[in-house]
């Protein structure tokens, strides 16, 4: 299993996570069978790229951290960023419960989307530590020609050789000369949402990167 996060990045302001979890009381263990029965509540954590993204990559033992970029474009990014706000303000007003079958870090981002807009339904949005695979044969994130295997090894390998950035921007800058960097598990990623692309190619996404362990966490 695995667990995204989306970072956007923007033109003149400082990258913005979204981590879709479960919200547990003091000393409450997570459990996915428990999660069945009405257990903890559904919480979109926002936060900079320090806080959901270096403290998996860095801090914690034993979870690997995967690097993915979109294909989307300025406006498409923008309108999923809208996406994530206008949940938010929906759980604000209506809370509901984390479910792991079918309210989860993955199936929440497909239906935040208007219906008519939604992926089809794919089994690896369950079962998402095949997300990444999903992705890459659906298109919808950059590959640089490389063959899966390939990729996601070295979208691996880029958040490994990422240094203790102390700024709000944890993810190393897309400097336009690895466009395939990318890739898998349970980390799908949006990007740019003013103006033009962060990373100064128009028509693809800023920055985005994903982050999933080898066993889940909340």
């Amino acid at each position: 299993m695995a667990h995204p996060i989306v970072s956007f990045r923007f033109a003149d302001a400082q990258p913005v996570c979204f981590s879709i979890e479960a919200r547990k009381v003091i000393g409450q263990e997570f459990s996915s069978l428990a999660s069945l029965y009405r257990q903890a509540q559904l919480i979109y954590v926002v936060a900079d790229e320090r806080d959901s993204i270096r403290v998996r990559a860095v801090y914690r033992p034993g979870e690997d951290v995967y690097l993915y970029r979109t294909l989307s474009t300025p406006q498409q990014a923008q309108e999923r960023f809208l996406e994530y706000l206008h949940t938010l303000n929906q759980l604000h007003a209506k809370p509901r419960w984390y479910n792991v079958l079918t309210t989860n870090c993955t199936t929440s981002i497909r239906e935040q989307r208007p219906i008519a807009e939604r992926q089809p339904w794919d089994w690896r949005i369950l079962l998402n530590g095949k997300a990444d695979e999903m992705l890459y044969q659906r298109h919808l994130i950059a590959t640089g020609n490389l063959p899966f295997a390939e990729l996601k090894q070295r979208s691996l390998d880029q958040l490994a050789r990422t240094p203790r950035r102390q700024g709000p921007g944890f993810l190393p800058p897309h400097s336009g000369r690895h466009p395939r960097l990318c890739r898998y598990k349970s980390v799908t990623e949006d990007a740019p949402s003013r103006g033009k692309d962060h990373s100064g190619e128009r028509g693809r996404p800023a920055a985005l990167f994903g982050a999933s362990p080898k066993s889940f966490r909340a």
